[in-house]
């Protein structure tokens, strides 16, 4: 146990943690600090590195002693060891305001834990009931694991004893459906049987594992699993049955890339633990007689996804062949072998050597990159017959897109568009059913509509109505206000601004004037003011000013310079809208890159059969064109010749994603 206490202006901090551990077994560090008040400090931890933090609970409270108000924050974290050994964790700090307090470091030994001794965590960890009912419990661990290193998700089904005796048929266990993983039935996908005992109930546990990888990095959320049984209602044998179906927990798996820092060159991406050796078929040859040469790589880890080897050879022509797998899941990490052949042309005769096969791997118990070497061995070459040409010729390459037709719009379900379209279809048929209902309509009359009927009217219209339509009609005509009409002496100033001559503005300032005489002097206007000889009468003196009016109307609306400021600049602004938007959809397909001369540069590269750069190439321009489905498509080909099936998956996966 070690303990850390240091006071410093009246606070205080212990850690209390386990002297030793074993390996994936949870182990509980608590730290206390005490300070004087009543407000509570914050305790800050240290990094865990290599122990992955499972849980933290924080417990505070406030007491009086002494007449003085102490606070004390405790909290506990729960820690796993993820590899032996010895391991000092770095002093844990308090801070209170602008106090702090530091503990001393914290000692932890580390170790590994016996395999054949080991029972299924989900055993012990599921939480159960004392009723002697049905449990159904899924969790995964470790939580969180490296691209490539085994997460092994454990299910257990917990029977009582009473409904396993009125139990006919055996469960029904529905796993859940995994996406961007491989996963293995460890065990030969048989469950094991365990016993756990919960109060008085005792309960057979029947525990199934697969062996997860996942093939990328992100946070991976697996489904609830199903379980389906039946127990009779009554103790009879011809008792009907009641079915149940129970779902698990949801579990995640947490997958992060191998650490960039002091990766070495040479990482194709293997995880896990590993070894290397080589061997060729006979240890003598000839020139020009192909020889088979095999590396086979052995340890834990997702064997089918271990990438193939480099090898060069300076005394032969060297080309890529077969691969085998053999993987064994009996254990409680999946292991295996991974074989990979070469076809060797020797090109000279002699002694000669083969190259040391060095295999980097990252090794997640570790966390370091770690070598593994093939020692290197000699054979003897005769003379022969060289052939003008590689006698093993390599295998035809898959075709590819030749064509890059860029990034590819959207599902129509994705879009906004389509959904506003469906909500506005009904729109049309409302609306032509809404026109064939008998109303009336009744359409208001434009200014220059009203006066333009002063000339056609048959009724009275008396000079007060004529004055007024003119008026309207001039405002609404010259865009301007109705009372700058109104005063005397304006109007020809407004209208001559306007683009009407003198000689009509003058005119209809005179009969302006007239009509307000025959409205404030109460006398009906003269003819003579405005031209026109005088109608016998009142009712042919209103019909005269009113055919004056409109007269008047047609002649400044013709000589007037503007018509109807308002809809035309609507329209122009109209226009210069889609104008912009048309330029910004131009000025964006430029700024977009345009990837379709590094796109020829890959499929050049791989028609001469230069696979990793076309590979790089046709990476680089899916990562920059996310929604290029033939960059991914080659990508994923171009990953396949290299023997590299993972990333294969990958780019053929997102292509058929994009472009099913």
């Amino acid at each position: 146990m070690g303990v850390g206490l240091l006071v410093f202006a009246q606070m205080a901090i212990s850690v209390t943690a386990p002297d030793t551990m074993r390996i994936r077994e949870p182990g509980i560090i608590t730290v206390r600090v005490e300070a004087a008040g009543t407000e509570a400090p914050r305790v800050i931890a240290p990094p865990f590195s290599p122990f992955l933090a499972a849980r933290r609970s924080e417990t505070t409270r406030a007491d009086v002693q002494g007449g003085r108000a102490w606070s004390t924050a405790i909290v506990r974290y729960e820690l796993r060891a993820t590899r032996s050994g010895s391991f000092s964790l770095r002093p844990f700090t308090a801070r209170l305001g602008g106090r702090s307090v530091a503990s001393s470091p914290t000692h932890i030994v580390v170790k590994p834990t016996p395999v054949d001794t080991s029972i299924p965590e989900i055993v012990v960890r599921a939480p159960l009931a004392a009723t002697g009912e049905v449990g159904f419990h899924a969790l995964a661990l470790p939580e969180t694991v490296y691209v490539g290193q085994q997460a092994t998700y454990q299910v257990g089904v917990f029977l009582g004893n009473d409904v396993r005796v009125r139990m006919r048929r055996n469960p029904e266990f529905i796993p859940p459906e995994l996406r961007s993983m491989l996963a293995y039935d460890l065990a030969g996908g048989q469950s094991t049987f365990h016993t756990r005992s919960t109060g008085d109930q005792r309960y057979d546990v029947h525990v199934f594992r697969r062996a997860l990888f996942p093939l990328a990095p992100g946070r991976f959320v697996m489904p609830p699993a199903r379980l389906v049984y039946s127990v009779p209602l009554g103790a009879s044998f011809f008792s009907r049955e009641e079915s149940h179906t129970l779902r698990a927990e949801s579990t995640v798996v947490v997958a992060i890339e191998p650490p960039t820092l002091a990766r070495p060159d040479g990482f194709a991406g293997a995880v896990g633990v590993l070894s290397v050796s080589s061997h060729v078929d006979s240890a003598r040859g000839r020139v020009g007689d192909p020889l088979l040469l095999t590396v086979r790589v052995t340890g834990t880890g997702n064997v089918k996804l271990f990438p193939r080897p480099r090898v060069d050879i300076g005394w032969g022509a060297i080309v890529p062949s077969d691969e085998r797998v053999r993987i064994d899941s009996g254990a409680l990490l999946v292991r295996g072998t991974k074989e990979f052949d070469w076809i060797v042309t020797p090109q000279r005769e002699g002694r000669v050597d083969l190259p040391d096969v060095r295999y980097w791997y990252f090794n997640p118990y570790t966390e370091k990159y770690e070598l593994a070497v093939a020692a290197s061995d000699s054979l003897a070459i005769g003379p022969g017959a060289l052939a003008s040409r590689d006698t093993v010729a390599a295998a035809a390459p898959l075709a590819i897109r030749g064509a890059f037709r860029g990034s590819l719009p959207p599902p129509l379900a994705t879009r906004s568009a389509f959904w506003l379209m469906l909500l506005l279809a009904p729109l049309p048929a409302l609306g032509v059913a809404a026109a064939r209902l008998p109303r009336r309509v009744r359409r208001p009359i434009s200014a220059a509509n009203a006066v333009r009927r002063l000339a056609h009217s048959r009724g009275s219209r008396d000079a007060a109505e004529i004055r007024r339509t003119l008026v309207h009609a001039l405002a609404e005509r010259l865009d301007l206000g109705v009372h700058a009409l109104t005063r005397r002496g304006e109007v020809d100033h407004l209208l001559r601004r306007s683009g009407v001559p003198a000689a009509l503005a003058r005119e209809a300032e005179a009969f302006l004037a007239s009509l307000d005489a025959a409205l404030y002097a109460r006398r009906a206007p003269s003819s003579t003011d405005s031209g026109e000889r005088r109608a016998p009468g009142s009712e042919a003196r209103r019909a005269l000013l009113g055919k004056q009016a409109c007269q008047l109307y047609e002649a400044i609306d013709r000589e007037a310079r503007a018509r109807r400021v308002g809809a035309g600049t609507g329209t122009s602004l109209l226009l210069a809208l889609a104008f912009t938007l048309s330029l910004g959809g131009a000025l964006a397909a430029l700024v977009q890159p345009d990837e379709s001369a590094h796109f020829a540069a890959g499929v050049q590269a791989y028609a001469g059969r230069d696979y990793a750069s076309a590979a790089t190439i046709f990476a680089g321009v899916a990562t920059r064109v996310p929604r290029a489905a033939d960059a991914w498509a080659n990508a994923g080909t171009a990953a396949w010749m290299m023997r590299e099936p993972a990333h294969a998956a990958l780019g053929w996966q997102r292509a058929l994603r994009l472009e099913p």
